[in-house]
């Protein structure tokens, strides 16, 4: 995990364009214009109102622009609500606080930054990890909406934009997400990868009727890196993955039974066993189909081996009836 956060710091992509930064989560504190390195940010009510004097000032000079958010536009209202849930000594003030007072989950959830998900060497987030297990506090159900929803966007980015790397981190990072906001953090990914596998359900649909060709189901698995990506996919994808492979099955299966060729079936079935998929269940299937089809490849060759046993007895046999007749 650390090299592979590595090698991401290297590629540094920008999965989300500016206009897409704060679409999911605008920290009040972060609008006020308090530097991030604070130890906390200040709660007494005349910092505040001074704080956002200004931030009213700058948003009705800028037309909504604020200088040191690049990428914001906001509204004076909008602007002035999320003002209100911090002047308060509410939940959701020390909720903001939260976030705030951790800049790698802020910037994750303001504008896409991948930080979060990246294991550091030296540093673990225990502390906030027990925040998230504190069932009176609530800071989990607040922050399940706002984090599924910036996931969503971000992970759909990383899919489109075939950053596969992206992709790798995503999953393996941590997603602050209770098990019931689970699938809303993959809503776009499901509709993307499915759209994704219709070059190769065409191909499937079409195998019985026309040969098909290992070189061609290579291209399907390479076209928009669908073959590492289907590999990547968690388990949240396991309908997806079974149907892949099982497309890729029908296409071994009418290489075999409707073309006659157990090489070739064989050749798109080791195809499948070279994708890395974390999948013990898809893998075994996989080795179950490869065993099966060896033992009718072999089975076949001994039996052409037979073939070629009789046929050569049966010249024999007409050459020594020739002589006879011959004679």
């Amino acid at each position: 995990m650390v090299a592979l956060a590595a090698r991401l710091r290297e590629r540094n992509p920008n999965l989300l364009d500016r206009d897409e930064w704060f679409c999911n989560y605008i920290n009040p504190f972060e609008l006020l214009n308090i530097p991030i390195e604070s130890a906390s940010p200040p709660s007494d009510p005349k910092t505040l109102q001074r704080l956002r004097k200004t931030l009213l000032s700058e948003i009705e000079l800028e037309e909504g622009r604020v200088e040191w958010m690049p990428g914001l536009r906001i509204d004076r209202s909008r602007a002035i609500g999320l003002c209100e849930e911090i002047s308060t000594t509410s939940t959701v003030a020390l909720y903001h606080a939260h976030v705030f007072t951790n800049p790698a989950l802020l910037r994750f959830l303001s504008r896409g930054d991948l930080a979060h998900f990246m294991v550091h060497e030296r540093d673990s987030p225990v502390a906030m990890m027990e925040l998230l297990e504190s069932p009176p506090e609530g800071f989990q159900d607040w922050l399940d909406d706002v984090f599924a929803r910036q996931f969503n966007l971000v992970f759909s980015k990383a899919i489109e934009k075939h950053e596969l790397l992206a992709v790798e981190v995503l999953l393996d990072g941590r997603r602050w997400v209770s098990l019931e906001a689970a699938d809303r953090c993959f809503e776009g990914a499901f509709r993307q990868v499915d759209r994704l596998l219709d070059p190769l359900r065409q191909y499937a649909g079409a195998a019985p009727r026309s040969k098909p060709s290992v070189k061609r189901v290579q291209k399907l698995l390479a076209d928009d890196d669908l073959g590492t990506l289907l590999s990547l996919l968690p388990l949240d994808f396991h309908e997806i993955q079974d149907e892949a492979i099982g497309l890729l099955r029908d296409i071994a299966v009418a290489s075999y039974n409707m073309h006659e060729d157990a090489d070739l079936a064989h050749e798109i079935v080791r195809i499948c066993l070279d994708l890395p998929f974390k999948s013990a269940v898809l893998k075994h299937k996989l080795h179950e189909d490869m065993q099966h089809l060896t033992e009718l490849i072999e089975e076949e060759r001994k039996d052409e081996v037979r073939l070629k046993v009789l046929s050569a007895q049966v010249r024999r046999l007409r050459c020594v009836i020739g002589n006879r007749r011959h004679g």
